[in-house]
């Protein structure tokens, strides 16, 4: 007894050590984009390679600081579902039935107001606790267009098509149900990259601890609020550490790409019914935008693209963008991933033609 008391104190100390190590790395990585952002931000600009490093800075300073507090909103989330919910009240929660499953976790994002930087950390969360993987993944991918605060930007942002909102609203939840019982069907038994429960309980569960005898923990432990909110900011630490750098790889890549891929040369072969769909939804994946503000991005594109290819803009772009593959790689198994993003690509592209048909629009 002494003896497991002594190796989860060391274990957990070399966790800790371990975390302050990737902290110290995701500080200094702010630092210096901050000092990038200062340093190129603002003054005279001279040389092709000044204006590039400037215009790359504002690119990946503008989508970590809309990321970041929504990514700190679901990591709080996550720590609560951790800590507080139980996989019987999840498992008491879902129906029965595969399709009902499906359908009512696509409408759980109609009271989750987050979008896709956020919903990650929650939808691992829920898994961990017990909930199906193809529900979960229907969650993960309806929340972030379903959601009260995104449909209200749409039609703010489509003040000529106000059709624009249900369309968005339909077809992402039709897509992300469609989805989730794909993915649910061809998961492994173990789609999480690790197994270690992030929960600052010091119990490696790679060495005997389970994670249904965390969870009892946790349920039982937590007693008064200091308590609470100790261990509320443990999870959301391992929570933020595993998303982060993940975050801000994604932030540089969408950065890259946004800068360096000339946009004329996508809009140029972007006339075809299936042609301007695909360039739509590169074009969503690699800007990066946040779903509670593409709206107004994708708007723009009407002067040059149908409205079923700016419809699968709004479509792909929540589900699955650059900053998002990093983090669902930080997160997932990398073959989970890679079909996760197959079957994600071309569900959104049959509902698009789907719509194209349905919305019409000139077609060269």
């Amino acid at each position: 007894m002494t003896q497991n008391k002594g190796s989860d104190k060391t274990n957990a100390t070399e966790e800790k050590r371990v975390a302050f190590r990737r902290f110290i790395v995701f500080v200094a990585l702010m630092a210096a984009f901050l000092w990038l952002m200062f340093r190129y931000g603002t003054g005279n600009v001279e040389t092709d390679v000044e204006k590039s490093a400037r215009a790359f800075t504002l690119v990946v300073w503008s989508i970590l600081m809309e990321a970041l507090p929504f990514v700190l909103l679901g990591t709080i989330i996550s720590s609560l579902i951790q800590l507080f919910v139980s996989e019987d009240t999840i498992l008491k929660v879902l129906p029965k039935n595969n399709i009902c499953r499906l359908g009512l976790a696509s409408l759980l994002g109609l009271i989750f107001p987050v979008c896709e930087c956020a919903i990650i950390p929650i939808t691992r969360a829920l898994i961990r606790k017990g909930m199906p993987v193809g529900p979960a993944m229907a969650f993960m991918l309806a929340t972030p267009i379903v959601n009260p605060v995104v449909l209200l930007s749409t039609y703010n942002a489509f003040p000529a098509m106000p059709e624009m909102v249900l369309y968005r609203g339909v077809f992402g939840f039709v897509g992300a149900v469609a989805i989730g019982y794909v993915v649910g069907r061809a998961a492994d038994q173990a789609i999480l990259k690790d197994h270690t429960l992030a929960c600052g309980c010091a119990h490696d569960h790679h060495k005997g601890h389970s994670e249904a005898a965390c969870t009892h923990i946790h349920h039982h432990a937590p007693k008064g609020a200091k308590a609470i909110i100790s261990q509320v900011l443990a999870h959301t630490s391992a929570e933020l550490k595993n998303v982060g750098m993940y975050l801000i790889f994604g932030a540089m890549i969408a950065s890259c790409m946004q800068i360096f891929v000339p946009k004329e040369l996508l809009f140029a072969v972007g006339s075809g019914r299936v042609s301007s769909i695909g360039i739509m939804m590169a074009l969503a994946f690699v800007l990066s935008l946040c779903s509670e503000a593409d709206a107004f991005i994708a708007n723009t594109f009407l002067l040059h693209f149908s409205g079923a290819s700016v419809l699968a803009f709004l479509m792909t772009g929540p589900m699955i963008d650059i900053k998002n593959t990093m983090m669902l790689f930080g997160s997932f198994n990398h073959r989970f991933v890679i079909k996760v993003i197959s079957i994600i690509l071309l569900v959104c592209l049959i509902l698009a033609l789907i719509a194209s048909f349905i919305m019409g629009g000139a077609y060269a």
